[in-house]
């Protein structure tokens, strides 16, 4: 009997006062179908209470699957979550070592930047120096060549002069 069975297990639908909207499964206690297959598991079947015993068992074994299956179920997701926590922290260390990584190389490619910002300013100096350089020779260069013409006319007058 139906009956006989969720009362002997406490779970007689009548018994369940819940609010509307919960769940349609009748709460059932922690591992209750071993206790009524070890009940119904003798070798006599003689009476037909057995039998009927029997159904409510298979009824009760199913509450048990789908409790088998949610403990499954969470325990797949726990595993789950502790695998995606691992690649996580495998992604979080390797995102940690590709940061100093790339600090090294920033520190490298500052130095080196440092370093060529320096020769620029070096040779922007020596540039100037040497355009500085240029104009006096330009202008020594410009003298001497007055200085020649000068010298040239003075010796063309002296030699017609003599």
């Amino acid at each position: 009997n139906v009956s006989t069975a969720h009362d002997a297990l406490g779970t007689h639908p009548k018994a369940d006062f819940r609010p509307l909207g919960s769940a349609d499964l009748p709460a059932v206690q922690a591992r209750p179908a071993a206790q009524v297959r070890q009940s119904t598991s003798g070798s006599s079947r003689e009476d037909s209470d057995d039998d009927e015993l029997e159904g409510d068992t298979e009824t009760i074994e199913g509450l048990d699957s789908v409790d088998d299956k949610r403990a499954r179920r969470m325990l797949s997701n726990r595993e789950s979550a502790r695998r995606s926590r691992r690649r996580k922290q495998a992604h979080l260390n390797e995102l940690e070592t590709q940061a100093g990584q790339l600090r090294a190389e920033h520190s490298s490619l500052l130095k080196g930047l440092t370093d060529v910002n320096q020769k620029y300013d070096e040779s922007a100096v020596n540039n100037r120096i040497l355009k500085a350089d240029i104009e006096t020779l330009r202008a020594k260069v410009t003298y001497y060549f007055i200085r020649i013409i000068q010298l040239s006319i003075f010796y063309i007058m002296w030699l017609r002069s003599s």
